[in-house]
Parts: C-alpha cells; structure tokens; sequence
C-alpha cells in the first residue's frame, strides 16, 4: 500500500495491521501507527475511519491516559455524528461509555452504554449489544454496585457462552472475581482467575493495556487479602477446572 497512491487502500492496510497488533499482543509502537492512521484519515476525510478508530483507541487508552483519551473521543464522536452512520455512532457511544466507567461517573457510563445497546439492537448486532451489556457490568462493578453488577454478569455470561467466545468469557471471570474480592470472597476469586489464566494461555489472547493495569491492581489487593499459599492453592485448583464448571461458581 505505501508503495502506491492510494490513501485509500494504505488506511485499509493500516487499520488491518492495527487491529491484528491489538488483538495479538504484538503491539509494538501502536500509538505511532494509530497516529499515523488518524493522520491519513483526517486528510482524506475518510469520518468513517476517524470514528473508528478514535473510539477503539480512547478505549484502550481511558486508564493510563484520561485526557489524551478524551480528545481523540471528542475527535471520533464529532467523525461518527458527522457520518450519520449507526454503526460509527453506536461505537463512539460505546466507548464514551467506557471512559467514564474506568472514571467511576457511573450515570454517565451507563447513559451512553445504554445508548450504545439500543443502538446495535436496532442494526439486530447481539454480540455487540452482549459486549455493551458486559461493559456496562463494569462500570457498575467499578462504582461499588456489586448486587447489580452481579445481576448483569449472570445475565451476559450464558450469552458469550453460547457464541463460544472463550476470551470473553476469561474476561467475565476476571470480572467477576474482582468483585468477590471486594466481597471478602478471595479463595473463589483466586480459582476463577486461575480459569481465566488458562484460557487466555490456550487462546493466546493477551489482556488490553487497561485491562492489564486492573487485573494487576486486584491481584495486588487478593495478595495481600490472604496468606499466598491458600490463594495459589485456590488458583492452582482453579487452572484444572473446566471452563463451565468455572462458569456455573462464578454465577452461581
């Protein structure tokens, strides 16, 4: 693509190569190829692309880095309106939504996460409305809503089970087992994230950047929670159990 001249196909190109680095855990210098693909974009005025990426890239950058975050969303969302497309919207919206969940501002969260799945029911998209529906356990989870965030965790966990999506279903595990150390329940965090371990190891599939950061925030926390050898023996046991049987004490 960089050797022709055809922006068009280097954003295609380029976006290909972005998404494969997230997803992959090959990240290397994403933040300079993303800068570079907004650039493009900006210059051609391809708003479907900016909105797209710019809510993807405040997405996973809402943790460590709130106010460059917020400029680039401000950036997708002003692309997305100006589409016109339901889709881009309901992307931006979604990732509004997480930003203000990694804030902890709970109604806004929920305001725009709301939006969001009303928006991809309307286009028929259940996986995208079940991916919003997590989100939005979340984000009541981070604000201290632990029975709510409970509620929805059992009402989207059957769902990822049933697309088969076992990295989301790592996810919720970890998810839920944040919340039970909030709970005191740390021997059944440390088996649920013992689970979640080897699923990721089997699918190779690496946390996000802001994921990451949490998960070494809670671990720290089980750590000092309860003596080591219990929580390794918890987690120990957790990695040979299987994943449904991960999932029904999780839920239950």
């Amino acid at each position: 693509a960089r050797a022709g001249e055809d922006k068009g196909a280097l954003i295609a190109a380029l976006s290909g190569h972005s998404v494969a680095r997230i997803f992959s855990g090959a990240r290397g210098d994403l933040r300079a190829l993303a800068g570079e693909l907004l650039e493009l974009s900006v210059e051609v005025g391809d708003w479907w692309t900016i909105a797209a990426l710019g809510g993807g890239m405040a997405g996973g950058m809402s943790r460590l880095d709130p106010a460059g975050a917020e400029a680039i969303l401000k950036t997708a969302v002003g692309a997305a309106r100006r589409t016109g497309n339901p889709y881009a919207i309901a992307m931006t919206s979604m990732a509004e939504g997480r930003m203000f969940s990694m804030k902890r501002q709970v109604d806004e969260a929920r305001a725009w996460l709301e939006e969001a799945i009303a928006r991809f029911a309307e286009l028929g998209d259940e996986r995208l409305v079940l991916a919003v529906k997590s989100e939005l356990a979340h984000a009541v989870r981070r604000a201290g809503l632990l029975d709510e965030a409970m509620g929805r965790y059992r009402e989207t966990m059957p769902g990822w089970v049933r697309f088969g999506n076992r990295g989301a279903i790592a996810h919720q595990l970890e998810n839920i087992a944040f919340l039970l150390i909030e709970r005191g329940e740390s021997l059944r965090a440390a088996s649920l994230l013992g689970t979640a371990e080897v699923l990721r190891e089997t699918l190779a599939s690496p946390m996000l950047e802001p994921e990451q950061a949490e998960h070494d925030e809670w671990i720290a926390r089980l750590r000092g929670a309860e003596g080591a050898p219990a929580i390794d023996s918890a987690s120990s046991d957790g990695r040979a159990m299987p994943m449904l049987d991960a999932v029904a004490l999780a839920t239950r």
